[in-house]
């Protein structure tokens, strides 16, 4: 015959025991303290300096002092000193400080009483089932969230500017809009027409605010005026004079530079839209100290000359006048990277050199979108 009881490890009588009175007390005690128990708190550790008579704790990891080494134990306080009892599995015992009934499952004490717990949920399906991916699920005719006395804002965060914040909207479970920070911080709306294929529709950018419309072709309202890009000459080195059509360096000071249509490349203008443009260039040379000199001055794209000549005035240095200009307009159809330079010949038998005078030369390229 066992001397215990198998649950709740109750001492029984001996035949022909002494004292029995001894052991019966026990099992009472025992009894008062383990049904109906209520215990002060869960996972103490520091044993109290005045215990209340049949008062008991839960002990967690590591108690110290008296409670040394009983780990998991109920510790009830009776008859001046410890009694260490360890629970079983499905025992309810009161939480006094937490206002609930707890159940030992054997992997912890479960909450069965008391206000729910909701931190830290893996999930929350509201008439529908949550998922690893979908912590939260609704599946109702509408959702209201509502102010609590002031504003109220709706929050979407993201952990860094590449990763994805926004809101989706579907039709079928199939992705129709889309609007939010979606891999980059500017706020963007895009559709779709199918789901996996999307237009961007709108953009802001995050740093200035300006607004694009990318899929929306640009519709002039009236007479737009042209992109301009004027350049002066700081060269004054180049012979004018060669014997063949050759580039005029006029890419030393830009007075107008529209960037968003034009770049400065290497002795002119490049063009960085197709489009019609108008070109105005206009060379002044010095002779020097020669007697009847002219040059030519032509327009080139892409190195290869327009045909259309403009004819210098004469420097003639025995008159006092050594300086010689040529001016020449044309339009143009371009594409986008097509460079425009000004080109110079000698137009008389005597060769050079005669060069530009500094800041006299200009080249003006108009661009019309």
């Amino acid at each position: 015959m066992t001397t215990f009881s198998p649950r709740l490890d109750l001492p029984f009588l001996e035949a022909a025991q002494a004292q029995k009175h001894v052991t019966h007390n026990e099992a009472l005690e025992r009894l008062d303290l383990i049904v109906q128990g209520t215990l002060e708190a869960f996972d103490a550790v520091l044993p109290p300096a005045a215990p209340a008579e049949g008062a008991c704790w839960h002990l967690g990891t590591a108690p110290t002092g008296v409670w040394a080494g009983h780990d998991g134990q109920i510790a009830a306080f009776a008859g001046g000193g410890w009694l260490f009892v360890t629970p079983a599995i499905g025992w309810r015992l009161w939480d006094r400080a937490g206002g609930m009934l707890r159940v030992n499952t054997g992997a912890g004490w479960d909450r069965i009483g008391g206000p729910p717990d909701l931190d830290n949920l893996a999930g929350v399906g509201v008439n529908a089932a949550s998922d690893e991916t979908n912590r939260l699920v609704v599946a109702s005719d509408a959702t209201l969230l509502t102010h609590a006395g002031a504003g109220h804002q709706l929050k979407v965060n993201k952990a860094t500017a590449i990763d994805t914040a926004s809101l989706l909207f579907q039709s079928g479970w199939s992705g129709r809009a889309e609007m939010g920070l979606a891999g980059n911080d500017d706020f963007a709306i895009k559709v779709s027409a199918d789901g996996p294929s999307f237009v961007e529709a709108l953009r802001i950018d995050a740093a200035t605010g300006a607004v694009t419309l990318p899929a929306t072709p640009v519709v002039a309202t009236g007479p737009q005026p042209p992109a301009l890009c004027q350049l002066r000459n700081t060269d004054t080195t180049t012979d004018l004079l060669s014997l063949d059509f050759a580039d005029v360096p006029m890419n030393g000071v830009a007075d107008m530079h529209d960037t968003a249509v034009f770049a400065r490349l290497g002795d002119g203008i490049q063009c960085l839209q197709a489009g019609r443009v108008r070109i105005h260039g206009q060379v002044t040379g010095d002779g020097g100290t020669l007697q009847r000199v002219a040059f030519n001055l032509s327009v080139a794209v892409n190195g290869t000359r327009f045909p259309g000549i403009g004819q210098s005035s004469y420097a003639r240095s025995w008159s006092g006048h050594r300086t010689g200009t040529s001016a020449i307009s044309r339009w143009l159809d371009v594409a986008a990277g097509d460079v425009i330079t000004l080109q110079s010949q000698k137009a008389s038998d005597i060769l050079g050199p005669m060069v530009m005078t500094a800041g006299e030369s200009i080249l003006i390229v108009e661009h019309y979108r």
